[in-house]
């Protein structure tokens, strides 16, 4: 193999020149195959298509809008929509792209690429973006671009009401959960303070006003008590007091009987007609002391003190006459002194059926005030427990206002959805291409020529690197190491031919 450093330009044209052929042949092979190949490339037409992503037509202080996102976020969604399979597949199902429905070996993977690769959809500015499509026939070309616009306007549409009324029915249920939990929670608020009907807090006052009131009640019962024991225990000595008077009265008009021998009872038991007087004259006059003169008890007693002078001052009467002419004691004394002690009895009843009734109504009152104590002990308590459930109503009641707004709004965004014509507008309708817009014959003839220059000046000197002859004097020097004595100039064939010629007809 040649070594081609160190070589001059001109060494470099005659290399070129000796190897001219093999220049000229690859560089027809190759430039002529390019420019036919130019010529055979079909035209490619490209329609193009320009929308805006516009702005709701209610202003968002109104309405909010369900799909929030920026325009620029818009596009680019709309951008991986288009380049999507399941937008692209209805394409090549409605126009019969790459041999859809006519070629046995349609592969639609391959052809969804394909096609994929004739959509070019660029956001030329922040609210804007072009969509294209590349097709070997112009009217094609526009029909499939108008209708990957429209079904990307349609897309947009039907998603955000899509959207819309999902939201819609999402936050109606969850308004109508939040409806029920507040129901829920007012009943068993209800149920609590039903429960404890008068033993909340703000039944503390009248709580505090019934307690007093029942406390009085009780002190006036445990009053008129004490007032009927002592009547009680008054009857009690009544009666004793009126046994103790029958036995006088037989004493008065049976000087010889004894009030032993009459009532079994003993006479040193028994006070004499003169001490009694005393006594029941001592307990008058303390009785005049703290009541009155028309008080039963000192009318009472009064009546018994004249009975008793009366009954002594007819004994004294009695003691001066005859014994034989004294009226005995007689049946009719006996009945009068039972009558006494029947009419003791029955009062003595009376004021035992009033203590019984008093004593019923001081345990209702003492079982009342206990019940009352006990309501204002639970009151902090209960305060606490009802502040609870208070607190979780008012909690899942701003929870309930906020879904009922929240609904509300989506019931309007649905409304403007339904009524709006979409958040894409055409600002260029796809156009009729006039003229291919490639392939450009003209340019890859000139690259196809270039590269075909180039890779004969590459084949020339190729071939040259592969040569083992020695072209010149300069190389057979360099790669012999010995100076050249004689060089014998290459005869062409043509010069051989033509020599011999000469020869010939010398």
């Amino acid at each position: 193999m040649k070594e081609l450093a160190g070589l001059t330009p001109f060494d470099y044209l005659n290399i070129l020149w000796r190897r001219r052929w093999y220049a000229v042949i690859v560089f027809l092979l190759i430039g002529g195959g390019v420019v036919a190949v130019a010529n055979l490339l079909p035209d490619l037409y490209i329609s193009s298509s320009m929308i805006s992503v516009e702005s709701p037509s209610m202003p968002r202080d109104y309405v909010r809008p369900s799909d929030a996102s920026s325009p620029t976020q818009q596009i680019s969604t709309a951008i991986q929509r288009i380049k999507s399979r399941s937008f692209i597949v209805p394409l090549i199902q409605d126009f019969g792209l790459q041999g859809y429905g006519t070629s046995e070996e349609f592969l639609m993977d391959d052809a969804v690429d394909r096609v994929r690769n004739h959509i070019k959809a660029v956001s030329t500015s922040e609210n804007t973006l072009t969509i294209s499509y590349t097709a070997t026939n112009p009217q094609l070309a526009q029909e499939i671009t108008q209708r990957i616009v429209e079904m990307l306007i349609q897309f947009g549409s039907s998603n955000r009401r899509s959207l819309a009324a999902d939201t819609y029915d999402f936050l109606e249920k969850q308004a109508q959960e939040n409806y029920d939990a507040l129901k829920k929670q007012e009943e068993k608020i209800k149920r609590f303070r039903s429960a404890h009907m008068g033993r909340l807090p703000e039944y503390s006052q009248q709580n505090a006003d019934a307690l007093k009131q029942l406390k009085k009640e009780l002190e006036e019962t445990e009053n008129e008590l004490d007032a009927l024991q002592v009547l009680m225990k008054s009857l009690d000595i009544r009666a004793q007091e009126r046994q103790s008077l029958g036995l006088w009265e037989q004493d008065l008009y049976i000087p010889d009987s004894t009030p032993s021998s009459i009532s079994g009872m003993n006479s040193e038991s028994t006070p004499t007609p003169d001490a009694e007087l005393a006594k029941k004259e001592a307990e008058l006059k303390e009785l005049k002391v703290h009541y009155l003169q028309s008080h039963p008890d000192v009318i009472r007693l009064q009546n018994e003190v004249d009975a008793l002078k009366q009954r002594l001052n007819q004994r004294a009467a009695g003691a001066a006459s005859d014994k034989s002419t004294s009226t005995p004691f007689g049946e009719a004394d006996i009945d009068t002194l039972d009558v006494d002690l029947a009419q003791i009895e029955l009062e003595a009843e009376i004021y035992r059926n009033d203590i019984q009734k008093l004593e019923k109504k001081r345990e209702s009152l003492a079982s009342q005030i206990q019940m009352n104590e006990d309501s204002a002990n639970m009151a902090p308590e209960l305060e606490a427990q009802l502040s609870d459930l208070d607190r979780e109503r008012e909690i899942l009641l701003k929870q309930y206002q906020i879904s009922v707004n929240d609904r509300d709004q989506a019931r309007l965004t649905l409304e403007l959805e339904q009524g709006d014509t979409g958040t894409y507008s055409i600002i260029d309708e796809a156009n009729f291409p006039e003229k291919p817009d490639s392939p450009d014959r003209v340019r890859i003839a000139l690259m196809g020529l270039l590269a075909g220059l180039v890779m004969g000046v590459g084949a020339s000197l190729g071939r040259e690197l592969l040569d083992s002859t020695l072209s010149t004097e300069e190389e057979a020097a360099a790669v012999l190491k010995m100076p050249v004595l004689v060089s014998v100039h290459e005869i062409s064939k043509r010069e051989a031919r033509r020599h011999a010629i000469k020869k010939n007809i010398a």
